[in-house]
C-alpha cells in the first residue's frame, strides 16, 4: 500500500490518494474466490467441487465487490495511520476500479483539523462587573407582576385610548398614493393593512417585538377615541427588520379605532402578594431582592467566562474546515428557524430574512467551531479529559431537563450525529473552567 497527499483549494482540505499493489489485489481476489468455491452451490457439482474458472465467471461481480469492501477500508485505515492526518471530516470518496494485474487506486477528500500555535492562555486579564442593585429594580418586577394580573374593561364610543390599552383597529397602508398591498407584491398583510386587529397602544405594536412591528403605529393610538380615525406616516429603516420592499420607505397609514379595552393594574398589597405565593409584600420584595442579587452574580460570572474564552480564542487566527462550517451553519439555521416558529413568526417573514439568518448562523457556527478547536488543543496540552461516565451523567441530566427517557434521548443524539457533540461540549466546559481558574480576574 502506498499513498500521496495533495492539497486542495479549500482551507484544511486534503486529497488522500491510496494505491494498493497489484499482487496484494490478486492475493485478496484469490482468497475470496476460494471462499466462494467452498460454499457456492452450482447445479451439477458438489459444494467445493465446481471449477475455479466457473466460480470466477458466475460470481465475478460479487467477488470484486467483496475484494473492494475488504481492501478499501483496510488500506484507508493504514494510510491514515502512517500519514498521521488529524481528520475533521470526510468530504467524499471515489469508487475504486479493480482490474486484476493492475494496482487499485482510490481517492478520499478529507477536511483536516487546522494547524495553529496557541497564544498565552494562562493569566488572561478580565474584569468582573456585578450589576448594582437598587430598590427601583424591585419596583420594576412588582410592576410586571401587577401587569400580569391586569384587568381590561370595554370602553365606549368617545372614550379616549390610554397607553397600554388593548385596542382593536382597522388600518390600511399606502405608498406614494398607491395601495400598499399592490405597491409591494407579496407583502405580509400585517404591514399592508388589517381589519379588526387587536394590539396594544404602545411602541411594540404588532405580534411581538420581531419583524412584524410597524414602527410607532401603536403610540399614535394614544389619545384617540373609540370611533376616531387618523392618518400617520411611518418611516421604515433602510436596514434592520424592515420587510423587503419597505426599506427606507415612508408609508402612510389610515387607522380607525373600532374598539378598546382600558387596563387596570391591581394594587400590590398583602392579598396580591399571597396570589404569587408570599404572606406579605415585604416577603415578596425580600425574595425578589435575593433572586435579583443571585442573578446579577450569575450573570457577572457568565460574562467573565465568556470574556476569558473570547480573549483566548481571539489570540489566534486560523482557517477552519469548510465542511464542518457548512454542517454547523445548517444546524444553527435549523435551530434558529425552529425557535422563530415556536415564537409565532410567520414563514413568509422568516423567508424574507433568510439572508440575515444565514449570516448570523454562519458567524455563530464559525465562532463555536473555533472555540472548540482552541479548547481541544489546550485540553491536550494540559491533559484535560472527559471520561465516559461524565458523558453518561450529562446525558441523564439532559434527559431530565427535556422530560425525555434516557434511551430515547441517546437514540436521537446518535441518529442526528450529535452524541460526540456532548463529549465536545463537556471538554470545552472543563477547559474553560481551567482557563477561568488561571485567569487574572479584577473586580
Amino acid at each position: 500500500m502506498a499513498f500521496t497527499i495533495e492539497n486542495e483549494e479549500a482551507a484544511c482540505r486534503k486529497k488522500l490518494v491510496v494505491t494498493v499493489e497489484a499482487d496484494k489485489v490478486q492475493t485478496a481476489f484469490d482468497a475470496v474466490v476460494d471462499d466462494f468455491k467452498k460454499y457456492a452451490e452450482i447445479p451439477g457439482y458438489r459444494k467445493g467441487r465446481a471449477p475455479t474458472t466457473m466460480i470466477k465467471t458466475r460470481f465475478k461481480k460479487k467477488i470484486i465487490e467483496q475484494v473492494q469492501d475488504q481492501l478499501v477500508p483496510e488500506s484507508y485505515r493504514e494510510a491514515l495511520k502512517e500519514s498521521e492526518l488529524k481528520i475533521a471530516n470526510v468530504v467524499s470518496a471515489s469508487d475504486p476500479e479493480l482490474v486484476l494485474g493492475e494496482p487499485m487506486t482510490f481517492e478520499v477528500v478529507l477536511d483536516v483539523e487546522p494547524e495553529f500555535e496557541l497564544g498565552d492562555y494562562k493569566c488572561v486579564s478580565v474584569t468582573k462587573e456585578v450589576e448594582e442593585f437598587d430598590e427601583e429594580k424591585i419596583d420594576e418586577v412588582i410592576t410586571n407582576i401587577r401587569e400580569g394580573h391586569a384587568t381590561f374593561d370595554d370602553k365606549v364610543e368617545g372614550d379616549q385610548v390610554e397607553e397600554n390599552d388593548l385596542v382593536q383597529i382597522t388600518y390600511k397602508g399606502t405608498l406614494d398614493g398607491k395601495d400598499l398591498a399592490e405597491a409591494v407584491e407579496g407583502l405580509p398583510p400585517i404591514f399592508s393593512g388589517q381589519d379588526d386587529f387587536w394590539t396594544q397602544a404602545n411602541e411594540a405594536m404588532g405580534r411581538g417585538d420581531g419583524p412584524s412591528v410597524i414602527p410607532g403605529l401603536g403610540t399614535v393610538l394614544v389619545g384617540l377615541a373609540v370611533g376616531d380615525s387618523t392618518d400617520t406616516d411611518v418611516e421604515y429603516e433602510a436596514e434592520g427588520n424592515a420587510p423587503e420592499g419597505l426599506q427606507g420607505k415612508t408609508v402612510n397609514y389610515n387607522v380607525t379605532v373600532t374598539a378598546a379595552r382600558g387596563r387596570t393594574l391591581p394594587e400590590m398589597d398583602d392579598a396580591m402578594a399571597s396570589e404569587v405565593g408570599f404572606d406579605t409584600v415585604a416577603a415578596l420584595r425580600e425574595d425578589i431582592e435575593e433572586n435579583m442579587k443571585n442573578q446579577f452574580e450569575n450573570d457577572a460570572t457568565a460574562k467573565v467566562r465568556q470574556d476569558v474564552l473570547e480573549n483566548v480564542v481571539g489570540a489566534v487566527e486560523f482557517d477552519m474546515p469548510v465542511s464542518l462550517v457548512e454542517e454547523e451553519t445548517r444546524r444553527e439555521i435549523y435551530e434558529r428557524v425552529n425557535q422563530f416558529s415556536r415564537q409565532g413568526v410567520q414563514e413568509d417573514i422568516i423567508s424574507e430574512h433568510k439572508g440575515e439568518i444565514f449570516e448570523a448562523a454562519n458567524a455563530q457556527a464559525k465562532a463555536r467551531l473555533k472555540a472548540q478547536f482552541v479548547c481541544r488543543k489546550i485540553a491536550a496540552a494540559e491533559e484535560i479529559t472527559v471520561e465516559s461516565q461524565e458523558v453518561e451523567l450529562e446525558l441523564q441530566q439532559m434527559a431530565m431537563r427535556f422530560g425525555m427517557e434516557y434511551a430515547e434521548l441517546r437514540k436521537r443524539l446518535v441518529e442526528n450525529g450529535r452524541l460526540e457533540g456532548v463529549h465536545t461540549d463537556l471538554l470545552v466546559k472543563k477547559t474553560l473552567d481551567f482557563l477561568v481558574e488561571h485567569a487574572d480576574i479584577q473586580g
